[in-house]
């Protein structure tokens, strides 16, 4: 995965095996997020997740690749609403590391439209889970995605 961020570019790696187990969607993976400035510091991560119907929760531990190496925990609560016809999913997640720490909350909407996958990803994150400088600070953001599969 690639995006221009900012003043550079990012590129982010993931590895992950998953499968069923006693009624339950489970997976287990490693990402890795490399970036060609100073927009942010290197981080690479083991993560993990369950899924039992609507409802998942995902963890992730990392290590940023700095002189101080700081650490950090995500973990996030996800129900998907799409039992009603309506293809939305709402998520609370909460960062805590050795610096950054704080809440991230979330709506995403996906359908298919012609064998075009459609989304949209609305998020608001607190102020102690961004870096320091003040354009960063308690940032709402949306992300629409296209996707074609062939």
């Amino acid at each position: 995965w690639w995006a221009d961020v900012d003043t550079g570019l990012e590129h982010d790696y993931y590895a992950g095996y998953g499968f069923s187990a006693m009624g339950a969607d489970l997976y287990f993976g490693a990402t890795g997020y490399y970036y060609t400035d100073n927009f942010d510091s290197d981080y690479e991560e083991v993560n993990m997740g369950i899924a039992m119907g609507a409802v998942s929760v995902d963890h992730s531990t990392g290590k940023y690749k700095t002189a101080t190496n700081d650490s950090y925990q995500y973990t996030s609560v996800s129900l998907a609403l799409d039992g009603g016809g309506l293809p939305l999913t709402l998520a609370v997640g909460a960062w805590g590391g050795d610096t950054l720490k704080g809440n991230v909350w979330t709506v995403d909407y996906s359908t298919t439209i012609s064998e075009v996958d459609v989304g949209l990803h609305v998020g608001k994150n607190s102020e102690g889970i961004t870096a320091s400088a003040d354009k960063y600070k308690d940032t709402t953001y949306a992300v629409f995605t296209l996707g074609y599969s062939f």
